[in-house]
């Protein structure tokens, strides 16, 4: 794992010792404006030209210190698909009892018109704050009057009460950064530890620095004639600071690959771990967290009480309970309790907002608050159940002992044959059956002891999608026929979905986009409500056009619609995991009929390949029958996460797939 995040290579660009290229606000050059694509990347869609980030420590009166971050980035336009660079959300804390504030925003647009540059000012209406969820907020801006060829630039100051802690600051994009000046200055009572994360050199330039404090005593004295007194003396502290410049040229953009958990884990970026604190005439105060530390902090501030919680869902849950026996009988009940009770407000979190007993009143929470409601009656229940940490998909994965890195939460109910997972968020969750967002590899069991271990979150079985096909050629090049579709596990979860967000019409309708613009009709689907059971779609087909007719012989793919046109993986080396969220496996069954009065003169072969270490397979068969051909193709994953060194094969496997489904079948009179 610590490979696959921190493994670092070289990249071309300058680092310390290099000569800062300050650029002063407001002033933008014509070559910037006139400027068509990006020299070193002609296909970017935008580059961050400038980049100017400072940390630093500032001492309040009455505060004391106060962590520091200002910004200053510009960013030139290139394309349509540039203009999201226009609008920026920088995220902030709000979940304590002290909120982080961001203040100083400016912003412009530069264009070019008629040689000569018109500016543009970020209004107020340009700025808003919109909530994230409970503990965090972001400060938005859009700016203005913004196109292709644009140069956009702003900065702001953000003020954080929270000294122990330093966000990640990120050294990379999905579009090159032309120059950044990254500097970090930490006084000498705080020491870090800097953490890299992602594919870039790093190479600091470290210096020391010293700083001074002033600020005035009063202190009360008395006297046998003039009576009490205060007098007030003016001192200062001097201390060192601890300085780190990042300066760096010709940042490459983070290409973007498809099947990736997250690209952002990937990202180049830095990230400090406050290891200990040492002030003067004060004992040194370790801050170094181990997964000790971080379980026995969440379960007894997090979760203890939370869980201990009973009298309010006992009148309600007992009833149900009584006289089962079977522990697994009793997990279902209660699952399906919390699932039918309790609707997910979106809220992602490891910690809860309002309670569980409050959030079970009103039938709503976030996911922390649900998820320990359930592990609290599943403990009353008499079964041995824990809480599990997660970071979603889009959160990263956390390498080293952390609180914050996980923002998400399920449980474990531990049987004789194995472990159950369940997340009760979902009204379409099974057990072992976790929403998708929550399937990053995996998760950290806390036990009640303080202790902690990692659980493996991949699933194990396979999610199947079988379709069965019956067609109908005719000599014009048309198909008809009837379609059944079988998904299981995730695929079959994914469906419900799906069909619950949209309804049956513009399921249909996306349903038959998907599928190359076919015709469906007396479209029927089962078992949407028996989530034990397959989620089966059944419809009638027509597609024209399907069949090519040369001197009288009928050309024609045997999969017709269902066809892979085009390889997932294009790139030639990739160096982070394809990950397919789960197991799969795809499988085709096709009845052929042809017309009469055609016979069958060329098939295409047999083929089965297999990946090494039971990676995946693929089988292709298409064979004569009494009516006409029959078509069989069954394409299965068995790993969900294939590291970067097979993926030279993984990508021959793909190109095979596609070139053997394209073979086609002649027919002839």
């Amino acid at each position: 794992m610590n490979k696959i995040l921190l493994f670092i290579v070289l990249m071309a660009f300058g680092t310390a010792h290099a000569q800062d290229d300050k650029v002063t606000f407001g002033k933008v050059s014509i070559p910037e404006l006139e400027q068509k694509f990006y020299p070193k990347d002609s296909t970017a869609p935008a580059a961050y030209l400038y980049r100017d980030v400072r940390v630093y420590y500032d001492y309040v009166k009455s505060k004391g210190f106060v962590l520091m971050k200002e910004v200053h980035e510009r960013i030139k336009i290139y394309s349509k698909e540039g203009l999201e660079y226009a609008n920026q959300n920088m995220r902030y804390y709000v979940g304590g009892n002290l909120d982080e504030k961001i203040t100083n925003i400016k912003g412009k647009t530069y264009n070019l018109n008629n040689g000569v540059v018109s500016t543009t000012e970020l209004s107020k209406s340009g700025i808003f704050d919109e909530d994230m969820n409970k503990y965090w907020a972001q400060k938005k801006i859009a700016l203005p009057n913004v196109r292709e060829g644009s140069v956009v630039e702003y900065k702001y100051k953000l003020s954080s009460p929270y000294i122990r802690s330093i966000d990640e600051i990120p050294l990379q994009y999905f579009v090159p950064v032309k120059y950044q000046n990254v500097r970090i200055e930490i006084p000498e009572y705080y020491v870090f530890k800097p953490n890299v994360k992602g594919y870039l050199l790093l190479e600091p330039e470290i210096t020391k620095g010293r700083e001074r404090i002033n600020f005035v005593v009063s202190y009360t004295g008395s006297g046998r004639l003039e009576g009490a007194s205060t007098t007030s003396r003016s001192r200062s502290v001097d201390y060192a600071t601890n300085k780190m410049k990042y300066i760096m040229r010709d940042v490459p953009a983070l290409k973007r690959e498809p099947l990736v958990n997250s690209m952002r884990n990937y990202l180049g970026a830095i990230k400090f771990e406050l290891q200990y604190t040492r002030f003067p005439d004060s004992p040194l105060e370790n801050y170094s967290t181990s997964w000790e530390n971080v379980a026995e902090t969440i379960y007894n501030d997090f979760y203890k009480s939370e869980i201990e919680q009973q009298k309010y869902f006992i009148d309600a849950l007992a009833p149900k309970l009584q006289g089962v026996e079977s522990d697994l009988e009793k997990m279902a009940i209660i699952f399906n309790h919390v699932k039918s009770k309790m609707t997910w407000n979106g809220f992602e979190s490891v910690a809860v907002g309002d309670g569980v007993k409050k959030a079970y009143q009103e039938g709503k929470g976030d996911v922390a608050e649900i998820n320990l409601m359930l592990l609290g009656m599943l403990k009353y229940a008499g079964l041995e159940a824990y809480p599990v940490l997660v970071s979603t998909r889009d959160n990263g994965i956390p390498v080293l002992p952390t609180i914050h890195g996980f923002n998400y939460v399920v449980v474990a109910v531990q049987f004789d044959d194995g472990v159950r997972f369940l997340d009760a968020t979902s009204p379409f969750s099974m057990p072992n059956l976790l929403p998708d967002r929550a399937l990053n590899w995996y998760g950290r069991v806390i036990l009640e002891d303080g202790t902690s271990s990692t659980v493996n979150l991949i699933p194990k079985y396979s999610s199947k999608k079988i379709i069965n096909m019956m067609v109908d050629l005719t000599e014009n090049g048309d198909i008809s026929g009837r379609f059944r579709e079988q998904n299981t596990n995730h695929l079959a979860k994914k469906t419900r979905i799906e069909y619950g967000i949209k309804g049956e019409t513009d399921f249909v309708l996306d349903l038959a986009a998907n599928y190359d613009d076919i015709e469906i009709s007396n479209y029927k689907i089962k078992h949407l409500s028996d989530l034990a059971k397959a989620v089966i779609q059944d419809f009638e087909i027509y597609k024209e056009d399907q069949l090519e007719v040369i001197d009288g012989k009928l050309y024609f793919e045997p999969m017709f619609f269902l066809t892979t046109k085009e390889t997932p993986f294009k790139s030639s080396v990739r160096n982070f995991p394809v990950d397919f969220t789960y197991p799969n496996e795809n499988k085709y069954l096709i009845n052929i009929n042809i017309p009469e009065g055609y016979k069958v003169e060329r098939l295409p072969e047999a083929t089965t390949i297999a990946l090494p270490d039971n990676i995946g397979s693929f089988k292709f068969k298409a064979q004569e029958s009494p009516t006409g051909i029959n078509v069989s193709c069954t394409i299965t994953i068995n790993q969900s996460v294939i590291g970067p060194n097979t993926y030279p094969l993984l990508q021959e496997f793909f190109n095979t797939i596609i070139k053997k489904q394209q073979e086609r079948i002649v027919l002839s009179r």
